[in-house]
């Protein structure tokens, strides 16, 4: 699994909040902070090392030839729909669960 609710039992590690870009760090298993409508992902930090330092390659090689404008939009515009990309796919498994609940409630009810 890779994206978490908050209030939800996890186990220890590195989890980002999307939406404040704040990381939380558990160092035993436990649950995320706050409510159901707060997402989080789990990604170690080890995973950022590689593409931060390509990024700081590819940039040090642009500037000088003035591209690194361009590459700074680009990368400003793929960071924004990452950031959307987070947001829907943490509001579809919210809207997904609570499907589910209803469904299920609905069950209970008739039977």
């Amino acid at each position: 699994m890779f994206l978490f609710r908050g209030g939800q039992a996890v186990e220890k590690g590195t989890y980002w909040e999307p939406d404040a870009g704040k990381k939380i760090v558990l160092t035993d298993d436990g649950s995320l902070p706050g409510d159901k409508s707060r997402g989080y992902f789990k990604l170690p930090e080890s995973y950022l090392l590689v593409p931060v330092l390509l990024l700081g390659l590819g940039l040090s090689m642009a500037f000088p030839y003035g591209i690194g404008a361009a590459l700074c939009a680009l990368l400003y515009v793929l960071y924004k729909t990452l950031r959307f990309t987070c947001r829907i796919l943490l509001r579809e498994g919210e809207k997904a669960e609570m499907s589910g609940t209803s469904e299920r409630n609905e069950k209970e009810n008739k039977g």
